[in-house]
């Protein structure tokens, strides 16, 4: 699979979704496939102004303001 080499070669270790307005179930949903499907146990949702941290099917997953994951 042409994702996975890509994640090999360039050692990704954050599964990110950039989002000014969440609309949770759908990228909840999409870092939950992602990260299973690259085998990370944790991703990130970059919003424009929400905070949260919650764990979906084992996935830790991070809600963060853009200004916040930029520093």
């Amino acid at each position: 699979m042409i994702y996975r080499d890509i994640v090999e070669r360039y050692k990704i270790k954050h599964i990110a979704v950039l989002k000014f307005f969440i609309k949770k179930k759908r990228e909840i949903r999409g870092v939950v496939d992602a990260c299973k499907t690259f085998d990370k146990k944790s991703g990130i949702i970059i919003t424009n102004e929400a905070i949260q941290d919650f764990e979906v099917d084992k996935i830790k997953i991070e809600v963060v303001p853009l200004y916040q994951w930029l520093l």
